[in-house]
């Protein structure tokens, strides 16, 4: 990538974006969307969404006018932040326009007052890679069938949706995003004493080919399938930062040497 002199900054974020990938790519994302809306002029965009090359920033919606229901053809990757209500403000046609076909990258973060996300939400971005619901203070559930129509997903972030109920992310991964490599779930269901990983843990995540796990600041009281030998053949990554564990792990800490990173990562 070729830089100008007047977008260094932005040309080394978006290199370590490449270089660094799925690890830090979020977190590298939402620096760089900040950075363009201060010093990139705003194109083809309405009062509350930026648009750069492929980036597409939509902060503050108030109502289903403020949504891009036709994005530019050349839009690949979309942060969406800050709305009330998740359901009642996107409007039933929301991704179904053929300009959202060629999305790969979705973040919702910031999302108050949304307790469920709902079947068939992301109907139209079939080529969804990667995905992020995050801190959605009041989420509550997620639709058993909510990834049906993105079978493509490789990275997925559930993080700081602290009233969200393991048990349905758990059902909403049975039999679905088997091309899955990157999981985080950190702070999930943190407003309750604990959290159980158990068998439908393992009947979630079995067919998966994970090699990354995060579940950080979450209180776990069972914790026998994470480290089953099974599960994770191809685990690189297991982050447990900030998490109470009830149960022993002394019986399964054999399997994680191959493992190359245990406890906090970042």
């Amino acid at each position: 990538m070729d830089c100008v002199s007047k977008r260094e900054e932005l040309c080394l974020i978006s290199n370590a974006i490449q270089t660094f990938g799925l690890l830090t790519k979020e977190r590298i994302l939402i620096f760089y969307l900040s950075i363009l809306v201060s010093v990139i002029p705003i194109s083809e965009a309405s009062s509350t969404c930026t648009v750069n090359g492929i980036y597409y920033l939509c902060n503050n919606i108030a109502n289903k006018t403020d949504f891009p229901l036709v994005l530019p053809i050349n839009v690949r990757k979309i942060t969406l932040m800050g709305t009330n209500k998740l359901d009642q403000t996107f409007p039933n046609t929301r991704f179904i326009h053929h300009t959202w076909a060629n999305v790969t990258e979705l973040s919702i973060l910031e999302f108050t007052n949304a307790d469920h996300v709902g079947s068939g939400f992301f109907n139209g971005i079939n080529e969804l890679k990667y995905l992020s619901i995050s801190s959605c203070t009041d989420l509550n559930v997620i639709d058993p069938d909510i990834f049906h129509s993105t079978p493509n997903i490789e990275a997925l972030h559930l993080d700081a949706n602290t009233r969200l109920k393991l048990s349905t992310v758990e059902a909403a991964l049975i039999d679905k995003l088997n091309n899955l490599k990157y999981l985080s779930l950190i702070g999930i269901q943190a407003s309750e004493k604990y959290v159980i990983l158990g068998d439908n843990f393992y009947k979630a995540l079995r067919r998966k080919k994970l090699t990354y796990l995060d579940i950080s600041g979450v209180n776990v009281i069972y914790v026998e399938y994470v480290f089953a030998q099974d599960l994770f053949a191809n685990l690189k990554y297991l982050i447990l930062s900030y998490s109470t564990t009830v149960s022993p792990l002394s019986l399964n800490l054999k399997l994680l040497k191959k493992h190359r990173a245990f406890g906090s990562y970042w």
